[in-house]
C-alpha cells in the first residue's frame, strides 16, 4: 500500500466543504424565498471567510496565501505545461487552482458585503438603513449579477475536478476529505499537524468579529414616532 502524507490540514478541509455547502444553501434559500435563512447563511459565510483569511496567514504551509499566490508567470508556465501534456500533480494548489481560490474569495466577499446593505421583503441586511434607496437598488443589482459570476466559477470548479479525474487520472476529492496525498507527490512539503489550537483561537476571534459586524456596529433602528407626532395625523 502506498504511503501517504498529510497535505491539507483539518481546518482547511472543514472550511472547504462548509464554504461550498453554505454557498449552495444560500442559493436554495433564496429560491424558496427563505430570506431569514439566506441572511443567516450569509453571516455564516462571513464567519468562514474571516477564518480563512486569518488561516491564510497563520495556518499550515499549503493554507498560507504566500505559498500559493497565483503569480502571472506561474500561471502562464502551468498553462503551457498543461497544453503540452507535461504537467505534474502538485502537493498543494497548482497555479490555476490558486487562481480559482482567489477569484472565488473575491467574488464571495463582494457578495456578502453587498448583502449587508440590501432590503428584503421581510428581512433586511443590518446596514440597510445606512444607504439611500438608490444606492440600495444599485447594490442589489450588483449582488444579483455577482451571483451569476459565482455560479460560473462553481461550474468551472466542477469541470476542473472532472477533467483531472477523467483525463489526468487525479482524484482531487479524496485528498480534500482525508487531507493526504501519496508520498511521491507530497514529498518534503507534507505538514506535520493541523495546528488545531491556533485554529480554535481564530474561530473564537471570527465569531466575535461577526457578532460585532451584525449586532454591535450597525446603526440603531429609527425611534418610534412620539405621541405628539401621532396627534398631527
Amino acid at each position: 500500500m502506498t504511503e501517504k502524507k498529510l497535505v491539507w490540514d483539518l481546518p482547511l478541509r472543514l472550511f472547504h466543504w462548509l464554504f461550498g455547502l453554505s454557498i449552495i444553501a444560500t442559493w436554495i434559500a433564496i429560491e424558496i424565498r427563505e430570506e431569514q435563512l439566506h441572511i443567516y447563511l450569509g453571516y455564516f459565510i462571513i464567519f468562514l471567510l474571516f477564518f480563512r483569511f486569518c488561516w491564510g496567514i497563520w495556518g499550515t504551509t499549503h493554507s498560507q496565501f504566500r505559498h500559493f499566490f497565483p503569480w502571472p508567470k506561474q500561471v502562464k508556465n502551468y498553462l503551457c505545461a498543461l497544453l503540452s501534456g507535461n504537467v505534474k500533480e502538485t502537493a498543494g494548489h497548482n497555479p490555476l487552482g490558486s487562481l480559482m481560490v482567489f477569484l472565488m474569495f473575491a467574488v464571495v466577499t463582494f457578495q456578502v458585503a453587498t448583502g449587508l446593505f440590501l432590503e428584503g421583503e421581510v428581512w433586511s441586511g443590518p446596514y440597510e438603513r445606512s444607504v439611500s434607496s438608490d444606492t440600495a437598488d444599485t447594490l442589489e443589482n450588483l449582488h444579483n449579477t455577482n451571483f451569476s459570476i459565482i455560479q460560473v466559477l462553481i461550474l468551472v470548479h466542477i469541470l476542473a475536478i472532472l477533467g483531472h479525474y477523467f483525463f489526468k487520472k487525479q482524484n482531487l476529492i479524496i485528498p480534500m476529505i482525508t487531507g493526504k496525498k501519496n508520498t511521491d507527490i507530497a514529498g518534503d512539503k507534507a505538514v506535520s499537524n493541523s495546528r488545531l489550537f491556533t485554529a480554535l483561537i481564530i474561530l473564537a476571534i471570527a465569531g466575535g468579529f461577526v457578532y460585532w459586524l451584525v449586532i454591535v456596529a450597525p446603526p440603531p433602528p429609527p425611534p418610534p414616532p412620539s405621541n405628539d407626532a401621532l396627534f398631527l395625523y
